[in-house]
C-alpha cells in the first residue's frame, strides 16, 4: 500500500448482506465466489463504484471468463461488457503458500524467509 500511496482499504465478503459500503473507500478487496463477485460488482456499477477512481481485488483463482454469467447471475440487470471495463481496473490476487525449503528464490528473485 505504502508504494501507491493508499491510506484506505475496504474488504467486502459474502454475507447475507451482499454490498455495504459507506465510507470514502477507493480500494475494495471483494473476497467472494464468482457468482457472488459478479452480483457485487453489478451493484457497485449502478452505486458509481466502478470508474477508474476505484481499485478492485479480486480472487486470482476464479475460472477463466468466470464473469460471463453475470446476465443470468443478475438476471439481465448488467451486460458482459459493463464488468469487462470494471475488470480493466481490477487485480486478480492469488495467494500461495510458503515453499518447503525457505532459502528458495521466488520469481522476483527475493528467498521466501526474506520477505
Amino acid at each position: 500500500m505504502e508504494l501507491f500511496n493508499w491510506t484506505r482499504v475496504a474488504t467486502i465478503h459474502q454475507t447475507e448482506e451482499i454490498f455495504s459500503m459507506d465510507a470514502d473507500i477507493r480500494i475494495i478487496h471483494a473476497w467472494m465466489y464468482e457468482n457472488k463477485a459478479t452480483v457485487v460488482l453489478c451493484e457497485a456499477i449502478e452505486k458509481g463504484l466502478t470508474t477508474r477512481n476505484y481499485l478492485w481485488i479480486i480472487p486470482g483463482w476464479y475460472t477463466q471468463g468466470w464473469w460471463k454469467t453475470v446476465e443470468k447471475d443478475t438476471n439481465g440487470k448488467c451486460t458482459i461488457k459493463q464488468i469487462e471495463e470494471v475488470l480493466l481496473y481490477s487485480l486478480g490476487v492469488a495467494y500461495y503458500s510458503y515453499p518447503e525449503d525457505p532459502n528458495a528464490h521466488g520469481i522476483s528473485g527475493h528467498v521466501c524467509n526474506v520477505l
